[in-house]
């Protein structure tokens, strides 16, 4: 499968805490791998790094994890995120 998109790397900016992590990826990296990369910038260990998932900043959105970065690019190819802990269903 093929997939084209105008942007060569993207600038990805996740929010955690007080702290802000920086680095770029291809398009085609899925949300998963980019929840990798931020939860081991955070220091978070295995249990926690579970509860967390990420969510566009600024909005309560939290996209699939196995959806492309490339697709919540906007025109300067960048997307922001904030690394938050998921939320739970108590019935």
């Amino acid at each position: 499968m093929f997939h084209a998109h105008r942007c060569r790397k993207v600038d990805v900016t996740v929010h955690y805490k007080m702290e802000a992590f920086k680095h770029k990826f291809a398009p085609s990296a899925t949300i998963a791998k980019v929840t990798r990369w931020a939860v081991e910038k955070a220091g978070l260990g295995k249990e926690e790094a579970e509860e967390h998932v990420l969510q566009i900043h600024g909005s309560r959105v939290q996209p699939p994890q196995n959806a492309h970065l490339g697709s919540f690019t906007g025109e300067t190819c960048a997307v922001v995120f904030d690394l938050v802990r998921k939320k739970l269903v108590q019935g």
